[in-house]
């Protein structure tokens, strides 16, 4: 595996992260109507989430881009940051910084919006974990046979069989949550199966099989 430095692209995207995680835990009350992904009624009909001040969790099309923007455990956003400086900056340097970015809002926006409409679950998300599923796709596509080192699997696992474990994985949740009255928090299996999708498919469609160029 090449050796990773943060790429500008990555590093701006880490900075708003950052201001957006700091924002939302400091005014939280008066940010996160905006800023949480709530479940329209267009397609699926599902009854209002409320907040704990009474309030209803209203969807509002700027969630569609806010929402992978924000995170409200200190874990999840490590964890998603953690990856984006991983994946990203390997792809930001194969595909170039506007290709990059475009990919990356693209597979956020519609992942979200696939998560906005169609998730079954009725619960709130937010996370930026459907975009850096969907460049994990990507990532698996340029680089394979790259290694990734788990707690439990001390010789690391092939980054395409990791990918395709993640997808069958996060199906199986989505499937379990259907027949669970468990609550997931704000974190959406769908959505990391969206992101995936949507990855796959932005993949093909917009032409970053080809690896460089900008």
């Amino acid at each position: 595996m090449p050796r990773i430095n943060i790429t500008p692209v990555v590093l701006n995207l880490l900075i708003i992260n950052g201001l957006v995680f700091l924002a939302l835990n400091l005014y939280q009350e008066a940010l996160e109507p905006y800023f949480l992904v709530a479940k329209s009624n267009l397609i699926i009909p599902r009854p209002n989430y409320i907040f704990e001040n009474g309030d209803p969790v209203v969807f509002r099309p700027v969630q569609l881009v806010t929402g992978f923007f924000s995170h409200e455990a200190v874990w999840h956003i490590f964890m998603n940051m953690f990856a984006l400086v991983s994946m990203g900056s390997m792809l930001e340097t194969v595909m170039g910084a506007r290709r990059f970015l475009a990919a990356y809002l693209t597979i956020g926006v519609v992942s979200t919006a696939m998560i906005a409409f169609l998730d079954p679950s009725d619960n709130p998300v937010l996370g930026a974990s459907g975009a850096i599923a969907g460049l994990g796709v990507i990532a698996a596509y340029y680089f394979p046979h790259a290694r990734i080192s788990l707690m439990f699997l001390p010789t690391g696992i092939s980054a395409r069989n990791f990918t395709i474990g993640f997808a069958a994985l996060s199906a199986i949740l989505v499937v379990v949550g259907l027949f669970s009255d468990t609550s997931v928090g704000r974190v959406s299996h769908f959505g990391h199966l969206a992101g995936m999708v949507v990855g796959f498919l932005y993949l093909h469609i917009g032409g970053l099989r080809k690896i460089g160029g900008r």
